[in-house]
């Protein structure tokens, strides 16, 4: 398929069958087909379609990604007009704690300025992830290290390394930690709750971390409500403020592209008969309203999980860790549980991408692209979350003792000691 092929198809498809487009036309894609030719290279290519995505304005809903993918890892943080590495691989040769002042000799707002087209978000904050692909694509990079200034070459890592995205410990013997950086390794998952549930029904006060959640289903938190909610009470039993409903999107693309991602689902011997169950809910609903255009969900919360009720022997306080790192169904998870009269959430606001959601994905040569099929109707009041995402209880702003200690986690224990004391 052609470069200016591609590009057209996916034109199309966000003028037709993203569900942005009541509300974010984008920039305009004559301005972009111009400047493409076959001659181009890959990399050139992939910078034009990105900023032409980046005009939609929305973080990881509205994208397009390489199927051939870099596999080190590499997390930054905008802080005071510089970049600073929270985590990286060594082998790429930045390390935790590196300030980068200079990429390929131009400032860190220079860079931005020369690049302004690319990037997503105008909040400084959550424009993390379009810097990490300048500093991985880079020729040189200045850094500051140590107090002194060093010039580094950004290296790419073959293999992927191992991470930890779940954990668990004991911090004190009433104070139990959960850490879980997704929502889609469902087996993985499964596997936490059930080396967790004897200390879920026995700690005094649970530490739940998603500050790094990447999303995935909502199904996979759902065994945590019993635990969150008032004893003997369900959702119907909360008040809920700001409730909003949802719409979906339907058009026969739509219809043919998620049910592609769903087959795929349904044969993965990783997923739970629970979530078939789900999936095969969703088939039926695709093919009743193929052609239906918007559909409007009421998102009566009075009926979410019936049958779901608060048990007794569950913590007695919880808390829950978030960040700008948080998204999708990760930020999903902040919200509903930030309902709950025992949850309090602490660190930053999520990432904000929850206004436009249930993501279709299509595959070109080699590219992915990603865009959503369904609404919030919070916009239509004022109330999107988009550049603003789930706002904790307590808010710690970030600061660069952060790159040495865990204040959040810090803020928290401190908490719960003063609330024993008093």
């Amino acid at each position: 398929m052609k470069k200016i092929d591609i590009f057209k198809e996916i034109i199309r498809i966000m003028t037709n069958d993203s569900s942005t487009k009541k509300d974010i036309k984008g920039k305009n894609p004559d301005l972009f087909l111009n400047e493409i030719n076959e001659e181009m290279s890959d990399d050139e290519f992939y910078y034009l379609v990105r900023s032409y995505l980046a005009s939609f304005g929305i973080i990881g809903h509205v994208a397009i990604s390489k199927k051939e993918l870099d596999l080190s890892f590499l997390r930054l943080k905008y802080y005071n007009g510089l970049l600073y590495v929270i985590d990286s691989d060594a082998e790429t040769n930045l390390l935790k704690g590196d300030q980068i002042t200079y990429i390929d000799g131009l400032s860190i707002y220079d860079f931005y300025l020369k690049h302004k087209l690319f990037f997503v978000q105008t909040n400084e904050e959550r424009r993390y992830m379009d810097w990490s692909y300048f500093v991985k694509k880079s020729k040189q990079i200045t850094i500051c290290r140590n107090f002194k200034e060093v010039l580094v070459i950004y290296q790419p890592v073959s293999n992927e390394k191992k991470r930890i995205l779940f954990e668990s410990k004991w911090i004190e013997n009433d104070i139990f930690y959960m850490r879980m950086d997704n929502f889609f390794e469902e087996d993985k998952i499964s596997q936490l709750y059930k080396e967790c549930e004897q200390a879920l029904s026995s700690a005094k006060y649970l530490i739940i971390d998603v500050r790094h959640n990447q999303g995935g289903s909502d199904s996979l938190y759902f065994p945590l409500f019993k635990y969150a909610l008032p004893e003997g009470k369900g959702f119907n039993d909360l008040n809920i403020v700001d409730d909003f409903d949802m719409e979906i999107l339907y058009t026969p693309f739509n219809t043919e592209q998620r049910l592609i991602s769903f087959t795929e689902q349904l044969n993965d011997p990783a997923t739970s008969q629970e979530t078939k169950d789900l999936i095969n809910n969703f088939k039926e609903e695709l093919i009743t309203n193929e052609e239906k255009g918007y559909v409007r969900y009421p998102s009566d919360i009075s009926s979410f999980l019936p049958e779901l009720k608060g048990i007794s022997v569950s913590p007695k306080q919880i808390f829950l860790l978030s960040d700008v790192y948080c998204g999708s169904s990760g930020e999903n998870f902040v919200e509903m549980m930030k309902w709950m009269p025992k949850v309090t959430v602490v660190g930053r606001a999520t990432m904000g991408i929850l206004d436009y959601s249930n993501c279709s994905s299509v595959e070109f040569a080699d590219y992915i692209l990603t865009y959503p099929t369904s609404r919030s109707l919070s916009i239509d009041v004022g109330k999107g979350m988009t550049n603003k995402g789930v706002i904790p209880d307590i808010e710690i702003p970030w600061t660069q003792k952060h790159l040495t200690e865990d204040i959040d986690l810090k803020y928290i224990i401190d908490l719960i000691k003063d609330k024993k004391g008093k």
